[in-house]
């Protein structure tokens, strides 16, 4: 393993880094569904459609 990590570094570290974007995502994508469903009756607020489109926009740059 040891052997397999000091030939490829940059591969190895390029996918730690996709792993823990990814999972950050994940929490991210739970708690905006979260405050969604908690303000379902005032969806079109700005702050709200703001955050929306900010997890979009880490999305599409993940």
């Amino acid at each position: 393993m040891k052997l397999l990590i000091s030939q490829n570094r940059k591969g190895f570290v390029l996918a730690i880094t996709a792993i823990v974007m990814n999972s950050v995502l994940n929490i991210l994508q739970a708690s905006l569904l979260g405050v969604l469903f908690d303000h379902l009756s005032d969806i079109m607020q700005p702050w709200l459609l703001g955050m929306v489109v900010l997890y979009l926009v880490l999305t599409m740059t993940a």
